[in-house]
């Protein structure tokens, strides 16, 4: 079964500012009803951060005390998220434009990508910290044109990056993506079970 992945998407810039929404078949995969947003895209690579996955356990006060940031009490219960398999020992804070720097990369027009200590800090304190942001530790990557065939198998779907999927409840992530797409009956792709090669 095929699929319209692109709607009215200009792929001049590849799937940058897409969602790419994980296809059934991944399972037993890290990307198992993954929501991947694209913050990347050229002929050489793609890079991405998966947006729906909790890192079991962990939490930001924990990942920051070892740098030495102080961080204040909510900082206790907010989770960190599994951004894909590739650089786990990195992390970059996703976040609401309403905090950038120079450092800081716009992937669509209201969320960027900044890995820098200052956005760390500000994430820890509720004075400083953007009005939406998460801490993801990992990246997903691709090497020229594996990105492209993964599409054309339809290992993933795509589309727009919207801040309320990103952002928002990650239990509901991947079916509200399903359903942005009109899937709402995943009976339809089974069957159509194929392995994905691991990023690079």
């Amino acid at each position: 079964m095929t699929h319209d992945t692109h709607g009215t998407h200009d792929l001049s810039d590849g799937f940058t500012g897409q969602l790419l929404v994980a296809l059934p078949h991944l399972e037993d995969t890290p990307f198992e009803e993954a929501v991947c947003l694209i913050c990347t895209h050229d002929d050489e690579h793609a890079f991405g951060v998966i947006v729906n996955k909790p890192l079991d356990g962990a939490k930001l006060a924990e990942i920051v005390k070892g740098m030495g940031i102080p961080s204040d009490e909510a900082a206790e219960e907010t989770p960190v998220y599994f951004g894909g398999p590739v650089g786990m020992e990195r992390g970059a804070v996703l976040h609401s434009l309403d905090y950038r720097t120079d450092e800081t990369v716009q992937i669509t027009p209201d969320v960027g990508l900044t890995a820098t200590r200052e956005a760390l800090e500000a994430i820890c304190d509720r004075t400083k910290a953007p009005n939406k942001a998460m801490l993801i530790m990992g990246h997903s990557g691709w090497s020229g044109g594996q990105l492209e065939n993964e599409m054309k198998r339809n290992d993933w779907l795509s589309i727009d990056a919207k801040s309320e999927i990103i952002f928002g409840d990650k239990t509901e992530a991947w079916s509200d993506s399903l359903s942005h797409l009109g899937i709402n009956d995943l009976g339809q792709f089974r069957g159509n079970e194929r392995p994905v090669p691991q990023p690079n």
